[in-house]
């Protein structure tokens, strides 16, 4: 079953005792911080017993066209690599436990 960021603001709001409209914007707010954190400052995020971001910049290559064969440039990008930490490995892991 998936969940969605419509369940997560439901629960978080039924758990905290907040709106799911207050819920929402703080984690809109989170995640657009997260997400500039990450990508247009270049650095890395840690979120304590959950996960961990990190941005993984690509230089630009020259590289051959797959179909014509004509050599063209690739632009230099950044993606972003994301990881559990030890806490989330241990919890994954404790499901199958059981």
């Amino acid at each position: 079953m998936d969940y969605f960021l419509k369940d997560l603001k439901r629960d978080v709001a039924e758990k905290a005792g907040y709106t799911q409209n207050d819920v929402e914007n703080i984690l809109r707010t989170a995640f657009d911080i997260i997400g500039d954190q990450v990508a247009i400052e270049g650095n890395k995020v840690y979120l304590i017993d959950f996960l961990n971001f990190e941005p993984k910049d690509y230089k630009a290559k020259n590289v051959k066209h797959p179909q014509t064969g004509e050599p063209m440039v690739i632009a230099p990008y950044r993606t972003i690599l994301c990881s559990p930490t030890k806490a989330m490995k241990r919890k994954l892991k404790k499901t199958f436990e059981q």
